[in-house]
């Protein structure tokens, strides 16, 4: 009768442990789960840019500044404390000093880019503007 106990003790601790050896499968796919979030997030963007695809409406210069009008197809994400832009809509942008051979070269008209804007105080006259800082 004592071995009897003993046994059913033995096989209740292995029990135990067998189920307890589980967690581990559990684990590695949290991480993997985990591992993929993160993969997932978009890396931050600067104060005052947005990422969007925009479609070339024109290219032209202005005395002497390069400015195209674009029209926001998708808005990809935001930076910190930049306005909001409603897709579909149109707006005029400068091209900036440090792009504007490369960038004025490459924009053609009727063709969607996704692109890096912000926004500038450096405008047309004196009113505020976007700026298209690079392209992607």
């Amino acid at each position: 009768m004592k071995s009897a106990v003993k046994i059913l003790i033995l096989v209740m601790v292995n029990f135990l442990l067998i189920s307890c050896c589980t967690s581990k499968d559990t684990n590695i796919q949290e991480n993997g789960q985990t591992k993929m979030l993160k993969k997932s997030h978009a890396a931050q963007l600067p104060p005052g840019t947005a990422d969007v695809t925009a479609t070339v409406i024109s290219v032209d210069t202005k005395d002497n500044v390069n400015h195209a009008i674009i029209r926001i197809d998708t808005v990809h994400g935001y930076g910190a404390s930049t306005k909001p832009l409603a897709e579909g809509s149109e707006i005029e942008v400068l091209i900036s000093k440090a792009n504007e051979e490369s960038i004025s070269k490459i924009l053609k008209p009727k063709s969607a880019r996704k692109m890096r804007i912000r926004f500038s105080s450096r405008g047309m006259g004196q009113k505020n503007s976007w700026e298209i800082i690079s392209l992607r």
